[in-house]
């Protein structure tokens, strides 16, 4: 992973104004039209950043995972998750070294991540986007 990149993301995630708290309109639209919100699907939010989406999904009762490049966004998430009686599990990772096991999750979003990714980076990410769905996901 490029450390020019996880530099930057470590710097934005420190400043309050870089940490949005409410989900976006598309991501909320897509989770409500393709995940069952009783508890029995894993969905993990890859690029999670400060955790606006994970938050969202677990108040919604998705069993939800986060991974993100910088230990500061985790940081955040994890503390907003904590003030709201919630819990998701949360990684510090890279798009195209997700730190989950095969065939694990139930569906991905990854809002506003990719466009900031290298090429080869993007091919890796596919792949193990495609490494930790399971089949139909």
């Amino acid at each position: 992973m490029d450390e020019i990149m996880k530099t930057y993301w470590e710097h934005l995630h420190s400043q309050p104004r870089f940490r949005p708290k409410y989900p976006t309109e598309l991501v909320v639209q897509f989770v409500f039209r393709n995940f069952r919100r009783d508890g029995s699907q894993k969905v993990l939010d890859l690029g999670c950043g400060a955790g606006r989406h994970v938050v969202f999904m677990a108040r919604e009762n998705i069993d939800a995972y986060g991974v993100d490049l910088s230990s500061e966004g985790i940081e955040h998430a994890k503390k907003s998750l904590e003030e709201q009686g919630l819990s998701a599990i949360l990684k510090q990772g890279s798009v195209s070294e997700i730190p989950f096991g095969d065939e694990m999750f139930d569906g991905i979003i990854c809002y506003g991540v990719l466009y900031y990714c290298k090429i080869e980076e993007i091919k890796k990410a596919i792949s193990e986007i495609k490494r930790v769905l399971k089949a139909g996901g």
